[in-house]
């Protein structure tokens, strides 16, 4: 997925929390909904910390060493 559409997608739910808070009055409702926005936005910044945490790993240069076990010969 390209970050063009991950920046899309977010922008889309962001969109549409703002669209349920606007319709609602009652602060029990608000309240969950305001969490569950934060927490959307959280989920979306760590992930995005991790998959640069992935691609830096896959194109770094990894040598890998094999030391003879005379157990195996």
């Amino acid at each position: 997925m390209s970050r063009g559409a991950r920046v899309k997608g977010r922008k889309w739910r962001e969109r549409g929390y703002e669209y349920i808070l606007d319709l609602l009055d009652d602060p029990d409702v608000i309240e969950p909904i305001k969490f569950l926005r934060s927490r959307e936005i959280v989920h979306f910044q760590r992930f995005g910390e991790s998959l640069g945490l992935v691609r830096d790993y896959l194109d770094s240069k990894r040598t890998f060493t094999f030391e003879k076990n005379s157990a195996l010969i």
